[in-house]
This record gives C-alpha cells, sequence and structure tokens, in this order.
C-alpha cells in the first residue's frame, strides 16, 4: 500500500494547553488522545458556535469536523491537527485544540465582516 502525498501544514497556531504534547508518545496514540479531548468538549463548541452563528457538525466517527457561515467554510480534523478554512489546502493550518479552532474562527468571521460590511 503507498501511502498517500500530503500538504504540510503552513501555519502553526502554537502549543496547545487542553492537549498538550507529551515526549515519547507515538504518533498514533498521540492523535487519538488528542481527537478524544477534543471530544470532551464538543457540547460547549456547541454552544459557543450556536452563540456566534457558526454551523457545526460532525462527520466520520468524529474525525471531521465542519463549521459553516456566510459562505465560509472551515474544516477541522483533531486528531491530525488539520485546519482549512475553504478548503485551501496549502494554506492549512496546525490546530490542536477547540480553544485555538475558535480564536481561528472569531478571526475568520472577522475577516469575512471586513470584505463584506
Amino acid at each position: 500500500m503507498r501511502r498517500r502525498n500530503r500538504i504540510p501544514d503552513r501555519y502553526n497556531m502554537g502549543r496547545s494547553h487542553v492537549a498538550p504534547f507529551v515526549p515519547g508518545e507515538g504518533p498514533r496514540e498521540r492523535h487519538e488522545r488528542r481527537k478524544d479531548t477534543n471530544l470532551t468538549y464538543v457540547d460547549e463548541l456547541k454552544r459557543w458556535c450556536d452563540t456566534h452563528g457558526w454551523q457545526f457538525e460532525v462527520k466520520n466517527d468524529h474525525h471531521h469536523w465542519i463549521f459553516r457561515k456566510e459562505g465560509t467554510k472551515v474544516e477541522w480534523w483533531p486528531s491530525t491537527a488539520k485546519l482549512v478554512k475553504n478548503q485551501k489546502w496549502t494554506k492549512a493550518y496546525h490546530c490542536h485544540d477547540y480553544l485555538q479552532l475558535e480564536t481561528f474562527l472569531l478571526k475568520a468571521d472577522l475577516m469575512t465582516r471586513h470584505k463584506n460590511p
């Protein structure tokens, strides 16, 4: 089986306080822990999205999270920390947790409002 080509993340949102890096932990365990940690905050994130006008849906057994608002689509894979806005894969972010995601969504909303007053 051939490994697919990966597009590296262009931006890093910094260290996570919610799901911090654990030295010596393997990638599979790290990805599972990151996904499980963020899943504990799904209800809080849903309330946040309702408050800020974002539509939120979870796909693929909680591996793919999709956020939509006014023509903007943000996709996040919490296990791999991949965050993409409007399918611009070459401008992807490395986003570890839901707090970093909320910050990104706030900025995306401000940018959309600034472009379309």
